[in-house]
């Protein structure tokens, strides 16, 4: 059998294979679970807080997923135009934390645990919120 023929029937076999294992790793960059943060434009210490322990905990324990794009962040001023429908569609009010999962739509609200301990208990919080994607990916 000439090599070229070979090497057509192996490529053939082996995109099925390909596909799958693409679709289970997510590499079409759809994420699994969207976290949002949603800000006003004055900021107290905790809110701030909030922010940095989110993109630590994401950054430590989310790092190939952030890549892969099956985690995304996303950080917004709620009070800007531009992210009205975003508000609205979480029913905004004020600084929040969710996770959302775009193919269910299923969200998950974590803003009482983020201000209650992203600055005094920051373990206990990014603990609380790594738990919380991993139950949801």
């Amino acid at each position: 059998m000439p090599m070229k023929s070979l090497l057509a029937i192996l490529m053939f076999l082996a995109f099925p294979i390909f596909a799958l294992l693409a679709q289970e790793n997510n590499t079409s960059g759809n994420p699994k679970v969207e976290v949002y943060y949603f800000h006003a434009t004055m900021r107290c210490p905790t809110c701030l807080a909030i922010e940095e322990q989110t993109r630590k905990t994401l950054d430590e324990n989310f790092g190939e997923e952030l890549k892969a794009g099956s985690v995304k962040l996303v950080v917004m001023n709620l009070e800007e135009i531009e992210n009205e429908a975003l508000v609205k569609k979480f029913e905004i009010g004020w600084s929040s934390l969710i996770l959302y999962v775009p193919e269910s739509g299923k969200t998950v609200n974590l803003t009482e645990d983020a201000f209650a301990n992203a600055r005094s208990h920051p373990d206990e919080f990014r603990g609380e919120l790594q738990k919380a994607i991993k139950e949801l990916m």
